[in-house]
C-alpha cells in the first residue's frame, strides 16, 4: 500500500473537520427545533433532552476522534515533550554559563558585565545546587 502524500493527509484532515462542523451545526439547529417542539407541545415531560443528549454524544465522539481528548492526544504529548526539552536545554545553558563565570571568578578575571551576569545567575540557580556542578 502506498503511503499518502502530506497533501492527501492534510486534505483528509480538513475534510474530517469540515464534516464535524457540519454535524455540529446540524445538531445545534435540531436541538433548537426539539426544544421549540417540546415547549410548544402540551406534554408535561422534558423529552427533548433525550435526542439532544444522544445526538450530542455522537458529536462529542466525532470531536474527540478529530481533535483528540483534551490533554491526552499525540499533539499535546508532543508539545509537552518539546516544551520540556526546551526548558531542560535553557537550564543546561544557564548552568554552563554559571560554571564558566564561577571559574573566571575563582581566577579573578571577571569583567563588570560578567559579574552582573553571575549575580543574576546566582539568583535564578534554584534549578541546581553548586554540589550538582562538577
Amino acid at each position: 500500500m502506498m503511503e499518502k502524500s502530506p497533501y492527501q493527509k492534510a486534505r483528509k484532515k480538513v475534510d474530517e473537520k469540515k464534516a464535524f462542523f457540519k454535524h455540529l451545526f446540524t445538531w445545534l439547529i435540531f436541538s433548537v427545533f426539539f426544544l421549540i417542539l417540546n415547549f410548544s407541545s402540551p406534554a408535561n415531560t422534558f423529552w427533548a433532552i433525550y435526542p439532544i443528549a444522544g445526538w450530542g454524544l455522537g458529536v462529542l465522539l466525532q470531536a474527540v476522534k478529530i481533535y483528540g481528548f483534551p490533554g491526552l492526544g499525540r499533539d499535546w504529548e508532543r508539545k509537552q515533550l518539546e516544551e520540556e526539552l526546551e526548558r531542560i536545554e535553557r537550564e543546561e545553558q544557564l548552568k554552563s554559563r554559571y560554571l564558566y563565570l564561577k571559574e573566571k571568578q575563582e581566577h579573578n578575571i571577571l569583567d563588570e558585565l560578567e559579574e552582573r551576569d553571575l549575580k543574576t545567575l546566582s539568583k535564578v540557580k534554584r534549578y541546581w545546587d553548586d554540589d550538582d556542578l562538577v
